[in-house]
């Protein structure tokens, strides 16, 4: 099976009239051009919210995480009276082990699910196995792998057994 490591989420922002001024009111911001960082004390959750209205999230262990991220965005931004917009999955991101060796030297070429196959050790110590419909999953020689660009569990299943096409036998 798979442990997801991140999951990173999106949201817009409305009824803010000065976002920019809401933002100067809070604790553990760090401002930047267009864009600023919320990092809320003792959380690993960070949130960059643009100017723009829209609100980047990352942080989280589990999607059933998200409304309690939504929740401490409120509480972290005072007393203003905000509404969501929808919410969307961006990115999960979680790691794997095949439970033996792999030869990256022996994967197989693109078929089925798989699209491209790249494995350059000079440049890093992984293979990159990319999907026909998003994300990608990146194989070590250990055999640990990493999975990102999904956007559900079901896609994270999904991206293991079409790693499965160019495994060697």
């Amino acid at each position: 099976m798979y442990d997801i490591v991140n999951v990173k989420f999106s949201f817009q922002l409305h009824n803010i009239l000065n976002i920019r001024n809401l933002l100067k009111t809070l604790d553990s911001v760090v401002h930047h051009s267009n864009y600023s960082v919320i990092r809320p004390k003792h959380r690993k959750i960070v949130f960059i919210v643009f100017y723009s209205g829209y609100v980047n999230c990352t942080g989280l262990k589990t999607q059933e995480d998200i409304p309690a991220a939504l929740a401490l965005f409120q509480e972290v931004s005072g007393p203003s009276n905000i509404c969501f917009g929808k919410v969307k999955i961006d990115n999960i991101a979680a790691t794997s082990h095949l439970g033996k060796k792999i030869s990256l030297t022996s994967l197989k070429p693109p078929r089925g699910e798989v699209t491209q196959v790249c494995y350059n050790p000079e440049r890093f110590a992984g293979a990159h196995v990319k999907l026909n419909k998003g994300g990608c999953c990146i194989v070590f020689e250990n055999g640990k792998v990493v999975l990102v660009g999904a956007k559900s569990d079901s896609y994270l299943r999904y991206m293991l057994t079409a790693l499965q096409d160019v495994l060697p036998s």
